[in-house]
């Protein structure tokens, strides 16, 4: 009995000679500094910034960020919006709050929201399933275009065979490295042109917002025609106005009186509205021809005539009756070109390309037929000797073609309108 109690005392006494370890110890805001992997961050206007930290024993802090917290990924400084969710990361914590977060970026990349992976760029060719865009930086890159793609143009969804070569568009990947698109979206409404017109300017209304031109003259079919005398045009705010490649500020435009100008215009809410003009400022030149190369580096074309000449930012793209941007045009394009300059030094001012064809792209799937009507059933129709539209030429055959169609089908007679 005195054997077990003195045992029992020993016990005690070793155990108050010992420190007890407290749990508060190794606590981050006891030690001054968290380790482990960042969950994510978050930002409100109730709580300021935040950022959920896992740590290696299984425990999560959420912790709010000091205003004047750095923020460093492989010891490089960068912004509080490059972090991202799986990172390893440790953190200095004072009086509660993150006062610095490094992050490391590890082997296998760390998870991305759903199209979080973004590129901007304008298309230069559309594949049947691939898409090339041309960067701010003059890089192309191809990326992958599937049926399931969705593509939006002003919040609306529309169809893939919609897209032109030119339009500018913002890419949504949902996988950091896969190049498979998961949705489009077209940077604003493609302007489709109405007219284009060359006159000279007489005077600029700041007040009504209206061009008054005279000798006004109208672009149809290849030629220049004579219209109305004293027209008067609407423009808007901020339209671009160019001289010698450069773009004039609004305030100087009516130091351009008596000048030749070139105007494209559009169909505003029904109003005859301009959206580009340029000021001519040498001597005009036209050319029909087809462009034989593109020089990017230079920004110039040599056409087949073996004439070269500049681009510049003013210069105005013209393809499927739309404006586009000058990356549109390519080699081989059928073209008629107003060119401004002197002898052998000149730019182009407007680029009209003529080859387009009914599928602007080889997501098209347009055909045009012509033939004598053989046989008529409910959903059908049979062709007798058709002839095919094939790369602006007329191609006949012999054999019935037949034709199907559905209550979205529209038809017209022509004898009748």
């Amino acid at each position: 009995m005195k054997l077990r109690r003195l045992i029992i005392m020993v016990i005690i006494a070793v155990l108050s000679c010992t420190s007890p370890v407290s749990a508060a110890e190794f606590s981050p805001f006891v030690q001054g500094f968290i380790e482990g992997y960042l969950i994510k961050t978050t930002a409100t206007e109730d709580t300021g910034r935040t950022a959920e930290i896992e740590t290696y024993a299984g425990e999560r802090f959420v912790l709010t960020i000091h205003p004047q917290a750095k923020f460093l990924i492989d010891n490089r400084l960068v912004n509080w919006n490059e972090l991202r969710s799986g990172m390893e990361v440790y953190g200095t914590i004072q009086g509660r709050q993150l006062h610095s977060l490094e992050a490391y970026s590890t082997a296998q990349l760390g998870f991305i929201n759903p199209g979080s992976k973004v590129r901007k760029g304008v298309i230069v060719n559309i594949g049947i399933d691939s898409l090339e865009i041309k960067t701010a930086d003059g890089a192309r890159e191809t990326y992958q275009l599937l049926p399931g793609t969705i593509v939006l143009s002003q919040g609306k969804n529309i169809a893939a065979d919609t897209l032109y070569t030119g339009d500018r568009v913002k890419l949504f990947f949902d996988d950091i490295n896969s190049s498979v698109i998961s949705r489009i979206e077209v940077q604003g409404s493609t302007i489709q042109v109405k007219d284009i017109y060359r006159g000279k300017m007489t005077s600029v209304d700041a007040y009504a917002n209206r061009f008054i031109v005279d000798d006004m003259e109208r672009f149809y079919n290849g030629s220049w025609q004579e219209t109305a005398p004293g027209y008067s045009l609407a423009y808007t705010r901020g339209m671009p106005l160019y001289h010698g490649g450069q773009m004039v500020p609004e305030r100087n435009w009516p130091y351009y009186r008596g000048k030749t100008i070139y105007l494209i215009s559009k169909n505003l809410l029904g109003r005859e509205t301009i959206e580009r003009v340029v000021i001519k400022a040498q001597y005009e030149s036209g050319y029909t021809d087809k462009i034989e190369s593109v020089n990017w580096f230079t920004e110039s074309i040599e056409l087949a005539s073996h004439r070269n000449l500049r681009l510049n930012e003013g210069t105005i793209v013209i393809k499927n009756g739309r404006l586009q941007d000058r990356y549109a045009i390519s080699p081989g394009d059928d073209v008629y070109i107003v060119a401004d300059g002197n002898g052998m030094s000149s730019s182009a001012n407007i680029i009209n390309i003529f080859n387009t064809d009914i599928n602007h792209s080889a997501l098209g799937q347009h055909f045009l037929y012509c033939g004598r009507l053989d046989q008529i059933f409910d959903d059908r129709v049979w062709l007798d000797r058709y002839y095919l539209l094939n790369q602006h030429e007329w191609e006949r055959y012999s054999r019935e073609k037949e034709l199907f169609y559905d209550l979205d089908s529209a038809f017209y007679n022509m004898e009748t309108r």
